[in-house]
Order: structure tokens, then sequence, then C-alpha cells
């Protein structure tokens, strides 16, 4: 939700794509490395990918914001991704680079489709940009490769069926599953888009929402989410390491099964539903019913993992907190370049979204949800 491009096949640069405007879109982000795409098959060699014997095959430059990433071919005809990450932001910085390689192999241990994270030679996963005269973004930044995986991505305006959504849930519930008693001390920050901060980084941005009607809306959904919400509510939620962005792009389908898990730059220790309340907010985007929407992927994620009722009562709320956190931030950039329609018009699934869960209470949505966990209490 922090980008709007549309992509048509697989890319593990791709960070929220999905149909609300990102505050990152620009090219010119603060601290976004200089990487020419001449000079990608000098990194690639310090990774042992290829040599002046054996040339890349290709480099093809990804969609990306915050970062640069290329899609490789290796003379081989394997493929990865060199990513060159913004060392200006919290999520480039070595300490979290290095936990989300380790997010990223435990997955892997646990027989997740996740990329294989590839160190040089010498067993370096990160080397650094930095080098005299390089340019000034450089001198934080860091290189890492991962493998390329193939697969599908699924726009959100497709109409998803109920077993697709159901999918979708299952998927996270196998990752919370996977992250069962995984610790990492760096996987302990925090961000903007944290959902313990929805409240407070919706109330600095819904000013930026022009139409009085939208405005009121969201004022009203940062109430009740701050409300049901509570340090002290969100303080005593079962905690673990989460994924924080399963979204439409950052899940590969092939045909109906999840053969790719993408994007793990999100990755913290937080409560532990906001993983399937993420996921259900990116999913309901595009759909006729977000609260059924909310449903089936509620059905699938407790197909794999569980939730106590206390998780189940903060389920609505975190799914629609990430929609609204999507368009408060899209409301900001929107100000800042009011004269592009094409980022006002992104925004326009999250509020048809919101619009459509303005008259669902709290209490009639957990009276479904708690009808789903008895329907599978029963089989």
């Amino acid at each position: 939700l922090k980008s709007s491009i549309p992509a048509p096949s697989h890319t593990i640069a791709a960070r929220h794509a999905t149909s609300v405007a990102s505050p990152r879109q620009s090219p010119m982000v603060e601290g976004r490395p200089v990487l020419p795409e001449g000079e990608v098959g000098g990194w690639a060699a310090k990774f042992g990918l290829c040599s002046e014997a054996e040339p890349l095959a290709s480099v093809k430059e990804l969609p990306s914001y915050d970062d640069l990433n290329f899609h490789l071919r290796a003379a081989s005809g394997a493929e990865y991704v060199l990513k060159a990450h913004n060392g200006v932001m919290e999520a480039g910085t070595p300490a979290r680079l290095l936990a989300q390689n380790r997010f990223i192999e435990r997955l892997r241990a646990k027989g997740l489709p996740v990329p294989e994270v590839v160190a040089t030679p010498e067993g370096v996963a990160a080397l650094p940009m930095a080098a005299p005269g390089a340019p000034e973004s450089n001198q934080v930044a860091h290189i890492r490769v991962l493998s390329y995986l193939s697969g599908n991505i699924v726009p959100n305006e497709e109409p998803k069926t109920d077993a697709f959504l159901q999918t979708v849930g299952a998927t996270v519930g196998k990752i919370a599953r996977a992250l069962e008693g995984f610790e990492d001390e760096g996987a302990v920050w925090d961000w903007d888009w944290h959902m313990k901060n929805v409240a407070s980084a919706c109330s600095a941005r819904v000013s930026y929402v022009a139409d009085s009607g939208r405005r009121e809306l969201a004022q009203r959904l940062i109430a009740g989410y701050a409300a049901a919400l509570t340090p002290e509510v969100l303080a005593a939620l079962p905690h673990s390491v989460i994924h924080s962005d399963v979204n439409d792009t950052n899940l590969l389908f092939e045909d109906d099964e999840v053969v790719g898990i993408l994007d793990f730059g999100d990755s913290i220790y937080s409560c532990t539903v906001f993983d399937v309340g993420v996921a259900a907010g990116y999913y309901a985007l595009g759909q006729e019913d977000p609260l059924h929407v909310f449903e089936e992927v509620l059905r699938g994620y407790l197909r794999t993992a569980t939730l106590s009722e206390k998780e189940l009562e903060a389920f609505f709320h975190v799914a629609y907190g990430r929609v609204l956190l999507s368009v408060c931030f899209s409301a900001q950039t929107c100000a800042a370049e009011p004269d592009n329609e094409y980022l006002a018009h992104t925004s326009e699934p999250g509020w048809a979204v919101l619009s459509k869960l303005k008259d669902v209470s709290p209490a009639a949505a957990l009276a479904r949800f708690r009808a789903v966990a008895a329907d599978l209490a029963k089989s």
C-alpha cells in the first residue's frame, strides 16, 4: 500500500504495491543508493555470481522506491535479485538487514517458499557500498543478494474466491507457526508503519485528507482504533516476530498454490495477530465485500494457526487499521503533489474499503469472526 505501480509479474523489490499511493514514490527518496546498471556486474562478482570469463547473461532493474533492485541472470541460468539498500532508513541498516536474513533463513528452514540468502565466498551477506568519492547516499548503503523466485502476482482488482482468500490466510498461519519460539534482537525496532502506531501516525496525517466526509470517517476510525487497541490491550496480546507486510505483491502464486513469500523489510517483533489482520486488510482492496474477505482470510488462518479470544477481538481493528494507515499516508503524499491525478486516483480502493466498513460495528464483526471460529471447531 505504499506504492502503486502495477506489476504483471513478480518483483522481490515491490513494497506495498497495492493500489494506494505511496509516500515514497519518487526515485529521489532521501538516501536512495546510486548504482549504474553497468556497475552491477562488479558487485555480483563479489558474491561469486559471475567473473570476467563468465559475465552475467542479463541485468534488469526492477521497480523499487527506497532502494535499488536488479534481476540478474548468471551464465549458468541461475537467477538472483541484487539489492542496494537505503542506509538512511532504519530498515536498511546493517543490523536490520542481517535480521531480515535470519528471518528468511528461519522460514526457509521450516519449509516455506522464501528466497535463499546468498553470501560472498567469504560468508559475508551484506557488503558496504561506502568508498572514497562515492555518492553520499552510498556511504551508508549496503548490497545484498537473494535468489529470485518465479511466480505470479494476483492483483488487487481481480475478484478473489473464498478458496483463494483462505489460501492467503493459511499461508500467514504457516508463517506464524514457523516463527513460534523464534527470537531475534534485530526484530525489535519501530517506525510509523508499525501497527501499534496506527492512531498516532494517522492522527499526524489526517489533516491532509482533502474531502471533509473522508476526513471525518478517518477521524472516527482513528478514535475507534485508539479506544479498542490501547497500549495496555496491545501489551497483553501474544507477541512474536511477524512478517508484517503480506500483501498482493508479496505472495507469488502458481495456479492456486503459494510458491513465493517476499519482502521481509518490515519484519518486526510485535502482536502476532497483526500479520493476519494486515493481510486481510490488503486483500480486501478491490473486493466487493471487505468484511467477507476478512472472514475468509481468517478462516484460512485458523486452519493452520490459532488466535485467542482477545486476538479475535483485535482482528477487525487491525484489518481496517492497515487500510486506514495507508490512505492517511497517501493523503500526505497527494498534498505534496496536488496536481498528480495518478496519486489521487490510486488511493480510491482504500477509501472504498473504509466506506463499506463505516457502518459495521466491531461487535457485529466479532460475532461473524466467532462464527468462523466455531464452524472450524466443529469440523
